[in-house]
């Protein structure tokens, strides 16, 4: 039984010793980076990483994914968790996008729940934008508009429809 007791003895000491390290060396911590906006206001960490914009769909309800611009995303079927999950049709969503491409490009792709697929590529989105995907008169077409944060029309982007 004395036996036991200095096994967790020994255990609780070299815990301890353990604990004490690793908040001497921050268990990898790094100090936080302030940021600012252009009007020098400093913004939170995550302020300073998301892009805000909001997102208008004059579709049947839809589950949307906003994802950066790669090739590996260009080739992949999976997106991760939806960016706006069964956006009701007429309804707007306000985004605040955490998984940023690095030359600003994104990828849209939405299924709506009348398994109608959408897909648009190359879509720049400025910060405080408003985007409006919509159907066109034309059969399987449709269109994807963004404007600027004073409602100027910043972009306009085909969109491809295809049925699942």
């Amino acid at each position: 039984m004395s036996f036991m007791k200095n096994k967790v003895k020994n255990l609780i000491k070299y815990m301890g010793c353990l604990i004490m390290l690793l908040g001497l060396f921050g268990c990898g911590k790094q100090e936080n980076e302030v940021n600012t906006n252009n009007s020098g206001t400093e913004l939170s960490e995550t302020e300073a990483e998301t892009l805000k914009f909001s997102f208008t769909s004059r579709i049947e309800e839809a589950d949307i994914w906003i994802i950066p611009d790669t090739q590996d995303n260009r080739k992949t079927t999976l997106w991760g968790s939806t960016t706006i999950k069964a956006l009701a049709q007429d309804a707007t969503a306000e985004v605040a996008l955490s998984d940023l491409s690095e030359d600003g490009k994104y990828l849209l792709r939405v299924i709506d729940h009348d398994s109608m697929y959408y897909s648009a590529d190359a879509i720049e989105i400025p910060e405080g934008c408003s985007m409006e995907l919509k159907e066109l008169d034309g059969p399987m077409s449709a269109e994807l508009e963004v404007f600027d944060a004073d409602g100027t029309s910043f972009a306009t982007y085909e969109v491809f429809m295809g049925r699942l």
